[in-house]
């Protein structure tokens, strides 16, 4: 490629991080599979003083990692444990409550295209009416998060707004479930799955939905976004955390974090795995032209 053209991209992103249009950037461009230009502006976490960002510097991924959730339940289906067009509460009983309309409609495949008829923001009003209401609720399973045994259980009884297969509705929550019934059917938590037969046979060596201990100082924060922020929804764990446990900046959001996706829980199921982009496009480029 013309190092003119190359030099320009790099002072067009220089330049959006000194404007103050984005704390951080991380960029790759690459022609024909060679890699022509990697490098990093900005910080890692709002408030460092001086650019701290690297090239391989890891980022929570938040909802991009909804399809590694899907891949792991896919991978379930092809062992014959999992059936795509089989209710979800088969999976998860507990949600089977008696007079929710369309509830035995909702297939995992319907969780899996956002297409279950859960909204996610009516569910939420409901969650938080039934806290108020249940005193104690049955414990977690073996490997499951706290957070989303909670979470699942006071949804019982909530209803759909849509006939499932009718109208799609961006769900976090539906993939919450998703990771669940990963953990469910594996017997093992959903990010031990995903590393056993997905990271690891990919060599995806530097991607993780709970950081390891060593690993934690090449994290980056969500575009510089500072702690107290409202819509921040980037989860810290905590300085000697068990495996899947967080803090998150701003509680209230929390319910808002899939198993699957994002982070909250378990360490961003869905929302939550962190990924040197570098490594995530060549593997892109590698399952590609298989």
């Amino acid at each position: 490629m013309d190092p003119v053209r190359i030099a320009r991209l790099r002072e067009l992103v220089a330049g959006w991080v000194k404007r103050g249009d984005s704390p951080s950037v991380a960029v790759l461009v690459a022609r024909r599979g060679v890699i022509v230009l990697h490098e990093a502006f900005g910080v890692r976490r709002y408030g460092d003083p001086t650019p701290t960002l690297k090239p391989d510097s890891i980022f929570p991924i938040s909802s991009c990692s909804k399809p590694i959730i899907a891949a792991a339940v896919m991978c379930l289906v092809d062992d014959g444990l999992i059936g795509l067009n089989r209710p979800f509460i088969d999976y998860i009983p507990e949600l089977d409550v008696p007079d929710v309309e369309w509830l035995a409609e909702a297939r995992v495949a319907d969780l899996l295209c956002h297409t279950s008829g859960i909204d996610d923001l009516k569910l939420g009003e409901f969650i938080a009416a039934a806290a108020q209401r249940s005193s104690e609720l049955a414990p977690p399973g073996p490997g499951q998060h706290p957070v989303i045994n909670q979470r699942m259980r006071l949804s019982a009884g909530a209803p759909l707004v849509r006939r499932p297969g009718t109208a799609m509705l961006y769900s976090n929550f539906g993939y919450i479930l998703l990771g669940d019934i990963v953990r469910r059917v594996s017997g093992v938590p959903h990010w031990e799955f995903v590393r056993s037969r997905l990271f690891e046979p990919l060599g995806m060596h530097d991607s993780y939905f709970v950081l390891p201990p060593g690993r934690r100082v090449d994290g980056a924060g969500p575009c510089g976004v500072p702690p107290d922020a409202a819509q921040s929804r980037l989860v810290w764990r905590s300085a000697d955390p068990q495996p899947g446990e967080c803090r998150c900046h701003d509680p209230s959001t929390a319910r808002w974090f899939n198993s699957g996706d994002h982070a909250c829980v378990q360490g961003w199921q869905t929302g939550g795995a962190r990924f040197p982009w570098r490594k995530l496009w060549l593997r892109y480029v590698c399952l590609r032209r298989q």
